[in-house]
């Protein structure tokens, strides 16, 4: 039943868009707001024939991805000479997205078939090998009244079995946001895909598999599952297989509202044949374990191949100091956790995060409870201080890490400062103090502890 009031409602939202009606009235204002893709192709035959099959037109660029033309070249069977795709608006027909495909035949282009968009807009456009026969499908996204979460995926097959090619339609799903993966590890290359609905009048999010039949070229659902209701907005699929012997992990960061995010966790059972969802709360369809502030997305913060959902929690003595804040706020320490298939924690480590500059300082143990650290966003400084639990006091500076411009390297104070880590843009540099050194930290402890990552990751 979820599945049709699913389908329905996608169905509903598309008759309405090009029935024409009402929402029509949006667009000059489209117009005035982003103009018509221009022709930036350098085909000037294929642009040749596609003006002289549709005349006047608007083309219609992706908006994601990465195909960004409204004209894309791609070798859809692999036989050594590329295909082309279209996407475009007649301007008589205004409400009728369409796609054009078009195959090259000696030295000409050759229309195979103009077919009707399923939407306002052209979101993202790949190509996927879904039935391993080394012919790729068109997964084609669109936009459905310029929604973040109303979109819908058409999978396309560019089928050679008659005289001449056409274009078949496989499905059309909603979807909010997708992957292509191998998620079950049979060699075969299923979509992965989240998509947020309503059911009766209620918000709901399920998870989804769709899978090629080699024998019949149909393209069904093989598994869903739902997933926390709550929330308003995905980031970006990340998938993770750490071990030839472990299922593949999909991780995919939630937000909840403007200040708050979760990280939904998926894994193919092999024994049962469905999705696991080991951080949710099965009977309230709610992920409260992940909870917490934006800003902070999962990643493999520590390059080791798993990935690592972050918690966080007030220093004791820490601060905080950000531009147009009238008085400090409080530090936030981020712990990084493995979670085990039935969710429970594997490793962790806590650590000092410095998102603007991609650094982080591991806390070890011994230091837990005698530091606090003070971030000074306005300087690109961090000092770390000793720190007296039980009267609260924050003691000596220990050492200083700030991130600089290159030309500063050279100046005082930071040319006896130690270089950590550097890029074209900025270098991160170390100093201990005195105090420091009298506790025996030393330049082998910033190495070992002080940590460079690849950036945030949505």
């Amino acid at each position: 039943m979820r599945r049709v009031a699913a389908l329905a409602l996608c169905a509903f939202i598309l008759l309405t868009l090009l029935s024409g009606c009402g929402f029509r009235l949006l667009r000059p204002i489209e117009e005035l707001m982003r103009a018509p893709a221009p022709f930036d192709f350098d085909d000037e035959h294929l642009q040749e024939t596609f003006r002289a099959y549709v005349g006047d037109a608007v083309l219609k660029s992706p908006l994601s991805g990465k195909y960004r033309s409204a004209f894309i070249t791609y070798d859809i069977n692999h036989d050594g000479t590329k295909e082309a795709l279209v996407f475009f608006e007649k301007k008589t027909d205004r409400a009728a997205l369409r796609m054009a495909v078009f195959r090259r035949v000696e030295d000409a282009w050759e229309l195979v078939e103009d077919l009707s968009g399923s939407g306002s807009d052209v979101y993202a456009v790949d190509f996927a090998d879904l039935s391993g026969d080394g012919r790729e499908e068109i997964l084609v996204t669109w936009n459905v009244l310029d929604s973040r979460t109303n979109r819908v995926l058409t999978v396309y097959r560019y089928d050679e079995a008659g005289e001449r090619p056409k274009i078949n339609s496989l499905c059309i799903e909603p979807v909010t946001v997708m992957d292509v993966t191998d998620i079950d590890n049979d060699g075969q290359t299923e979509i992965f895909l989240i998509s947020q609905e309503l059911l009766e009048e209620r918000p709901q999010s399920v998870a989804r598999v769709l899978k090629l039949n080699r024998e019949t070229y149909t393209l069904s659902c093989v598994a869903e599952t739902p997933l926390d209701a709550d929330v308003s907005a995905y980031g970006k699929i990340k998938t993770e297989k750490a071990a030839a012997d472990v299922p593949l992990r999909v991780y995919v960061d939630a937000y909840k509202g403007d200040t708050q995010m979760i990280t939904e966790l998926l894994y193919w059972d092999a024994k049962a044949q469905k999705l696991n969802t080991p951080l949710l709360d099965p009977l309230r369809l709610t992920n409260i374990k992940t909870l917490r502030g934006i800003g902070y997305p999962s990643m493999d913060i520590n390059n080791d191949g798993v990935i690592e959902i972050p918690s966080l929690s007030e220093m004791p003595g820490g601060r905080t100091i950000r531009e147009g804040e009238a008085r400090d706020l409080p530090y936030y320490l981020t712990r990084w956790t493995s979670v085990r298939l039935d969710g429970s924690d594997a490793e962790s480590f806590l650590c000092a995060m410095v998102l603007p500059d991609s650094y982080y300082f591991v806390i070890p143990e011994g230091l837990r409870e005698l530091i606090a650290v003070t971030s000074d966003e306005t300087q690109r400084l961090m000092r770390v201080r000793a720190y007296d639990a039980d009267s609260g006091e924050r003691g000596d500076e220990l050492f200083t890490v700030v991130t600089v411009a290159p030309d500063a390297l050279w100046s005082e104070p930071y040319n006896s400062y130690k270089v950590l880590f550097q890029t074209e843009s900025a270098v991160t540099l170390a100093n201990i103090t005195k105090a420091g050194k009298e506790i025996n930290l030393d330049e082998a402890f910033l190495t070992e502890y002080i940590k460079h990552y690849e950036g945030v990751g949505g």
